[in-house]
This record gives C-alpha cells, structure tokens and sequence, in this order.
C-alpha cells in the first residue's frame, strides 16, 4: 500500500472462512432494532445505525453484568434544561444552572444552536435508555447557555461537583474565557468532551489547541468524514451522527438530529461506561484507549489525517477497561499502556465469529438474534476479521445499502484506486448537501449537486493522493455549474480548476454558482476571506447577477452587526467591529462605481433603513465608500444629501481611527482615506468658523 495513504497500528492478519453466513432468516428474525422510528435515507439505513456502529448497546449489555462498577457523574454545558425523561437520574446533590426559554438571550430565540432541544437531544444521546451510549450515570451539573457568556461562574459550580465527564456540543473555540477556565476543569482530573465544529475547512481554533480534551469530529453513514465537521492535530475521535442520528426529548418522540453536536455525546456516554469501572482515568490513558480500539477509517488512510484515530468503539474500549481492571488497576500511565498492550482479543473474536455461524442458521429467531450479536461483537474486537466482510452481506440481504457500504468502505485490503471510485460515487444518496432543497430547485441544480460530498472528503487529503488525483480528473471532465461547484468543494486541493471554471461559465452558471456562495456565506459565520471573494459578483456583467449580488451581500452586512454578540463565539468583539467595517467600506465602493442607475437606486432603498436601523455609523462609513468614487456616479448626490448630512467633524475623526486601526485596508484604500481625510478637514473647517 502506498505510503501517501498511511497505514493502520494493529495486525490485519486473520484467516476467512469461505462458509456462507448470511441467510432470509436476518429479515424474519429482525436482527437489527428498528423501533418505531421512520426509515432514513429511503430505508436504507437502519435508524439506530450510529449506536450500533460503535457497539453502544453490546456495551451496555456487557456493563450490566458487572455489579461493582460505579455510578459516575455527567456534567452538560449546552443550551437549555434537564428533559422530563431524565429528572430520575439529577443527583440531589446536583448543582444547576438553567436559562429558561425566554430568558434574556443575545443570541436570538431563532437560533437553532442555542434552543432549548439542543441539550435535551445532546443528554438523551448520553443517558437515554435505548438511544443513549452510556448504562447509567447520574447528573450532576447542568448550565444552561442562554445570555451568560461568562464561564468562569459556570466552572466554579462544576468545580463543586461529581461531575467526571462533562459534555460541550457548543461553540467555545476562539474566546479565551471559556479555554481559561476549562483548564481549571481538567486539572481537577475531569474528562471534558467537546464538539469540534461545524465549520469546514476551519480547523480547531489555535488557542484550543494546548486545551487537553477529547475533541470529536462527526462520521456520515458510510464511514466519511462528514462534510461539515472541523478537523484539526486535536480532533482525537470521530462519532456516527452527520445528519441523521436519532435522539429524544422531553416526550419520548424520535427526532433527527445532527452535526458534531450529535457525535460528542456519544463518545462523552461511552467514556462514562469506562469511567465506571476506572474512575481515576487520565486524559492521556483515555487518549491511549482511543488510539487502541478506535476503528479505522478511509480519513486514515492520509499521513496527515486530521481526523482522529478513526471512529470510537465504545465495545472495545469497554471490554479493554475490563481487563485492565482484571489484572490490577494501572498506577502510571507507562504501566496503564503495557496493560492495554497486553490484550488480544483475536482469539475471543474468532470464537465469536464462530458462534455467529452456529446461531444465523438456527430456526428459533432468539437464537438467531444472539448470532448476529455475536457477529458485531466478533468485528468490533476486530475489526480485520472475517466479521466485517459478513456485516456488509448480511446488512445488504436485509437491504439496508448505506449500512453495507460503511462495511465495504472500512475494508482496509481495499485497493487506494478502489477506495477513491468509492468516495467519488456520484449516485450515492445523501442529504442535501449544504443548504436547503429551496435553493436547489430555485436554481434548478439538484442533479448536478449529486455527489459532492465525496469532493468535499477528497479535499482534507494530501494533494497527491489518489482520491485527490481522480477528484480532479473528473473536475477537469465536466462543464459548467457542476464542474465549478466540485472545484470549490476541493478547496485548496482545487482552486485552479474553479478560477479555470469561473471563466467558462454563462450568465445562467454564474447565478447558480453565485447562489450557492451567497448561501455559503452564512454557513461559514463571515469568514472575512470569503466575503471579499464575494465581492467579484458586484462586478459581474449581468445586470441581474450584479442585483442578487448587492441584495445578499447588504443583507448580511446589516445582520453582522445585530448578530455581533452572536459570531462572538466565533471572533472577539475588535475583530467583528473591524470585519464590519472593512465590509461595510468595499460595499460602498462597489455600489459607487455601479454604472445602471436604476439598479444603484434599487440598492440604496434597500440599505436605507436597513442601516438607519442597525447602525448609523454604518451608514457614515458606507457613505463615505459611494463618494469616493466620484461626484458623479449614480448615487453620489443622494448618499451626500440624505445620509452624510448630519455628521460631524469629531465623527469623521472617529471614523478615519477606526479604518486606520484595520490591517486589511492597505494601499488598495488609499484613495477612500485620502477623500474621507479631506471632507474631514472640510468639515472641521466650517465647525471651528
């Protein structure tokens, strides 16, 4: 195997027994758990496929029958309050604090991030009886987001508790506070699991990074990288979740839920079930743990695979504990990975390989039900035997497609070109990719939307692999929309194909294209880049295209200062200001140098009382951008009327500081200070008179 694609750390060596396995019993017998949950993806994937792809429920059927294990506590840091469902297992001793919905909240009630299901969703993935990885455990500390941004109070509460693991499907990257005072958490020995984002190509956030924590990037069905999820040197595991793993809330109903919010509570409720019986444990022995079971993946096939070490095997890591604690709990880390070292489950999963053959032929289904048990556990053990290739036939005899290709996928003897054919399969079903069904039938793209995904994998991949070389063969293949759209979608490993794209398309294709990066606009939370690079629009020949443009852009240019508190998550408060600006300065430009009258006056009433409303200032500075573009464009006359007329000189000052204070406005801007500089010293003229 080529080096480009790296290498997994455990033996693959296991002989295949040729005896058939699968039979019609696996339907008659309903060996897997459909409940009373609708089908995903047309029925072809089973509901529960994220808990059975870890072995959360083989766990916690082994858990069960180890009576002195113990009881460990669960800290949550998400959005909203402890579901009705889980209220038998909040400690008396618990400590709680809960914004109720309606309380006083900066981010919005509309936002689906901070809504009060969020927690309820993310808890019942941990401790929910059937959708949960974890046996039990009780709650010991909750805090509620809501309009508290100060963590400092929340990790004094959480200092005063039980609290082992604590769970964070929230955004935390980027604001010092919170890393500051989760340090104080990990120091106390605690376990915390975070979700590392849903905002690739980002990376982890580099004042994360020295932050030790299990940071969980999510998995699609068929063991890709999901499309949305950040990586980065601190991703340590992935989890099933992408858009369709399913969860509760308050009334027990099934709901859909996603993102790397949806893989760390499955990873944080597995680790819960380790704790139970080592409740000493050590982030670096968990970091150990996660290097020895977790499952490997077609993301660590790459040498710099920023993915984790594959998927977590909550089994695994389960029945390792296990014997470890056997022999005699480890008292160093050094001690604790010669234990871990010592294990070989070979054997035992060969044995389980060989129950399994015994009982999927047997009339009575209990036994049959047991068989297929037997064969998960046999792959779970290990995952190089011949329990992997049976799962794939066995879970497409029952027709469930998706759930065989995740098997097919993970086959680490499958050839790199094989691999790459796998990923790039265009009629592959998934969700809609990036935004909503709207847009796609609006813009009339959703065939050629189909398969993008497997681009968007190729693109975390080191720039000679063969995912990465056949990706840009079939770019290079294709015209139009589809064609830029899979460039885009490669990112770094394909800009020259998209700027090649670019210039090959009417002015239909650039509606579509620029619809779509329009949308991206808001998935990436104003990454500043991407909105200069949007800016091309305002230059295009079409009328039309040049209109959508200016509509969408302003539009957002008014929501980043209402939601400033908001991408403060995301940015410190100076660099939202200082994006805003520089922003707000360009829009200006453009809209100034705009040569159809009609459509610069279409624009201005847009931006007129959007700005008023929003920001005055706004409007001083975007002002000021129109008019440095000449006495005579379109609108020049209007804005120095309407919206220039009662500024001041101290204004004028204030707001030549503030452009100054921006890195990014460099000699490309030296025409709007010099005009901005000279109305200043206009204005201050008249005032001193």
């Amino acid at each position: 195997m080529s080096a480009t694609w790296g290498c997994t750390p455990r033996s693959r060596t296991q002989p295949k027994s040729t005896a058939p396995l699968v039979t019609g019993r696996l339907n008659e017998c309903q060996v897997v758990d459909l409940g009373s949950e609708p089908p995903l993806l047309g029925g072809k994937l089973t509901p529960l496929w994220a808990q059975e792809y870890i072995g959360a429920d083989l766990a916690k059927e082994r858990l069960a029958t180890i009576k002195d294990r113990q009881v460990v506590g669960l800290g949550v840091i998400d959005s909203g309050y402890i579901p009705k469902n889980l209220k038998p297992k909040v400690a008396k001793d618990a400590v709680l604090r809960i914004t109720k919905e309606g309380d006083f909240n900066p981010w919005g009630p509309s936002n689906w991030l901070f809504n009060a299901d969020h927690s309820n969703l993310v808890t019942n993935l941990i401790l929910h009886p059937r959708y949960g990885s974890s046996l039990d455990g009780e709650i010991v500390a909750v805090a509620g987001r809501g309009g508290d941004q100060d963590f400092r109070k929340t990790v004094d509460l959480f200092s005063g508790s039980r609290a082992k693991v604590i769970n964070l499907s929230i955004l935390v990257d980027s604001h010092e506070e919170p890393y500051r005072n989760l340090s104080r958490l990990v120091d106390q020995g605690r376990l915390l699991v975070l979700a590392s984002g849903n905002d690739y190509p980002r990376d982890i956030n580099m004042a994360m990074n020295s932050l030790p924590a299990v940071f969980v990037g999510s998995m699609s069905p068929d063991g890709l990288v999901s499309s949305f999820s950040v990586q980065g040197k601190k991703i340590m595991v992935l989890a099933p979740s992408d858009f369709y793993v399913y969860s509760t809330v308050d009334d027990e109903k099934p709901e859909v839920f996603s993102g790397t919010s949806g893989a760390s509570p499955l990873v944080a409720g597995s680790l819960m079930n380790v704790a139970s019986l080592l409740p000493e444990i050590t982030y670096d022995q968990v970091d150990e743990l996660f290097r020895q079971t977790s499952i490997s993946l077609p993301s660590n096939r790459d040498l710099i695979s920023r993915n984790g070490y594959g998927m977590v095997n909550a089994y695994r890591m389960l029945r390792l504990t296990e014997q470890v604690r056997r022999a005699a709990p480890p008292k160093s880390f050094e001690e604790f990975r010669r234990s871990l070292r010592n294990v070989d489950f070979k054997i035992e999963a060969a044995q389980e390989y060989d129950r399994a053959r015994s009982l999927l032929n047997q009339a009575d289904c209990s036994l049959v039900r047991e068989g297929f048990k037997s064969l998960r556990r046999s792959f779970l053990l290990n995952e190089f035997g011949p329990a992997r290739a049976a799962l794939a036939e066995a879970y497409l005899t029952m027709g469930f497609e998706v759930n065989a290709r995740f098997y097919r996928m993970i086959d680490s003897e499958l050839s790199e070109r094989a691999l790459a054919e796998m990923i790039l399969d265009e009629k592959v079903e998934t969700a809609s990719m990036i935004f909503s069904e709207s847009l796609d039938e609006a813009l009339g793209v959703e065939d050629e939307l189909k398969g993008i995904r497997g681009y968007i994998f190729a693109s975390r991949f080191l720039p000679g692999a063969p995912v990465v070389r056949l990706a840009r063969e079939r770019v290079k293949a294709l015209q139009g929309f589809a064609r830029a759209e899979r460039a885009f979608y490669l990112y770094d490993r394909g800009e020259d194909l998209f700027r090649e794209a670019q210039g090959e398309l009417n002015p239909s294709e650039r509606r579509k294209v620029l619809g779509y990066e329009l949308a991206r606009l808001r998935a990436l939370e104003y990454d500043a880049r991407f909105f200069r690079h949007l800016l091309r629009f305002l230059r295009d020949p079409d009328v039309a295209n040049r209109k959508l443009a200016f509509d969408v852009i302003a539009f957002e240019l008014t929501l980043l200062e209402r939601e400033k508190y908001f991408v403060l998550e995301s940015f410190q408060e100076w660099k939202i200001e200082t994006l805003a600006h520089e922003l707000i300065l360009r829009l200006g430009i453009e809209l100034g140098a705009e040569t159809d009258g009609q459509l610069a006056e279409e624009i201005h009433k847009l931006l007129e009382d959007d700005l008023d409303v929003t920001c005055s200032y706004f409007r001083d500075i975007f002002a000021f951008g129109v008019l440095s573009q000449g006495p005579t464009n379109p609108l020049a006359e209007v804005v120095r009327g309407a919206w220039l007329k009662g500024v001041s000189c101290d204004q004028v000052k204030g707001i030549l500081v503030d452009l100054g204070r921006n890195r990014s406005l460099d000699s490309d801007f030296d025409n709007q200070f010099r005009f901005i500089a000279e109305y200043r010293d206009e204005l201050c003229q008249r005032s001193n008179k």
